[in-house]
């Protein structure tokens, strides 16, 4: 067990918004050292482990940006078990709710290699070409980078659809996995 733990995490309302192809919700979080700041969780129904949450701490007073910085993926996972139980029943709803509907199609126009990710380019529906970057970080597996989802989204009903671009970036004829650069 690591010496930094999330002692509380909290939504600020129980409920989450469909905005940006995910269910989103703000919240705040509080350390063991006394670091508090604010968070903003993600959902993607399906995507890998479903639960993005990006951190912003009020201050580095009580733990060092770097460690803070270390610590993330743990404090991230911790965050999401401890606000999972306050939004349990959403989460099923959603699930419920999103196995009627789907999104419009979805195509890959192409793949390419980009400085030590791949990007790919997509069509959702008739909406114009995105385009969103796969990326290998340390041992971890490829996956989306999370930070370039903004105005990915257009046309999109559920928060499935990252789930269903990244099975046709696996069978993608340019996307080999796992890539060496």
């Amino acid at each position: 067990m690591s010496k930094y733990n999330i002692t509380k995490a909290w939504l600020n309302r129980p409920t989450l918004k469909f905005k940006e192809g995910a269910w989103t919700a703000k919240g705040r979080f509080k350390l063991n050292t006394g670091t508090a700041g604010k968070f903003e969780l993600k959902f993607y129904n399906g995507y890998r482990n479903e639960f993005f949450i990006t951190f912003s701490p009020e201050s580095y007073k009580n733990i060092r940006q770097q460690t803070f910085n270390t610590h993330k993926k743990e404090f991230q996972k911790q965050a999401a078990e401890l606000v999972k139980v306050q939004i349990k029943e959403c989460l099923e709803e959603i699930r419920a709710s999103e196995a009627e509907l789907s999104n419009p199609s979805m195509k890959i126009i192409t793949a390419y290699a980009q400085s030590g990710s791949i990007g790919v380019k997509f069509k959702i529906g008739e909406n114009p070409e995105r385009i969103l970057a796969l990326t290998k970080k340390g041992d971890a597996d490829w996956q989306f980078d999370m930070f370039f989802l903004k105005g990915t989204t257009d046309g999109v009903v559920t928060s499935t659809w990252l789930q269903e671009l990244w099975e046709l970036a696996q069978e993608h004829e340019d996307i080999k996995l796992p890539l060496l650069f």
